[in-house]
């Protein structure tokens, strides 16, 4: 009976775990929703950062200034 039922004693374990891991993902979740909620509320009043965002993101730059972009990534060999 422990291994021919439908809902054995390592399925259970299994949807136990599945449940574990879906349920950190969805804190995850809320926690980046709230976070973003926040940078939205900043981009909508405040200008400076809404520079600042652009500048980062777009590589966007005043007409005095020179950018430097430097690749982070190093490559697996």
């Amino acid at each position: 009976m422990l291994f021919f039922a439908q809902y054995d004693v390592f399925t259970i374990l299994g949807k136990r775990q599945e449940l574990k891991d879906m349920e950190s993902k969805i804190s995850f979740l809320e926690e980046e929703i709230v976070r973003i909620e926040k940078q939205r509320e900043v981009l909508k009043t405040d200008p400076k950062e809404i520079e600042k965002q652009s500048r980062e993101r777009y590589f966007m730059k005043k007409e005095d200034e020179d950018v430097f972009v430097y690749d982070t990534i190093k490559s697996a060999k």
